[in-house]
């Protein structure tokens, strides 16, 4: 197993102890694949899900953006939330198309790359402060591991945000 396995997993582990007084949240959750790892979001926040060409990539951008790419004739943003989440390595750009998780509640914000979308599934999630860094993205981990995504957390992050003046050069 890898460093980066390890800290993903021992992660998930503090995620997923239960603290005193915490409430649940219960509900159905639409499930992707990144890196080998499963995240889930709430089903709201999900746009659609669609092939597209391979982003191209921007100058200067930071490593969790992998470009821009052409979806509907319309320019949508494309990042890697594993890289965001402290995974080593995007993906590279040797495949023609990427399969997107498009994100937005009432327009196309943003495309995170994944590698499937599984089955949703119905949850029983145990919401929890997470520990440290990135992590406060991930609203918990149910007890087979699954990291669930805040998508509003997400979608208002100021380094997802493509008109922030923090990703300005």
């Amino acid at each position: 197993m890898s460093d980066e396995q390890r800290v993903l997993e021992e992660r998930a582990r503090v995620l997923a102890r239960p603290r005193q007084g915490q409430r649940e949240v219960r509900g159905t959750l639409a499930v992707f694949e990144r890196h080998g790892v499963r995240y889930a979001i709430a089903p709201r926040f999900v746009y659609e899900v669609a092939r597209a060409p391979w982003p191209t990539a921007l100058p200067r951008s930071e490593r969790h953006w992998l470009g821009v790419t052409s979806l509907h004739g319309e320019l949508i943003a494309v990042a890697d939330l594993a890289v965001l989440l402290g995974a080593d390595g995007a993906a590279s750009g040797a495949a023609d198309h990427a399969l997107l998780l498009v994100l937005g509640e009432s327009t196309r914000d943003l495309a995170l790359v994944i590698d499937a979308v599984l089955e949703p599934i119905a949850a029983d999630i145990a919401r929890d402060a997470p520990p440290h860094g990135d992590m406060h993205l991930i609203e918990g981990v149910t007890e087979d591991g699954l990291r669930v995504v805040r998508g509003d957390l997400l979608l208002s992050d100021p380094r997802l945000n493509v008109n922030s003046s923090s990703n300005e050069a």
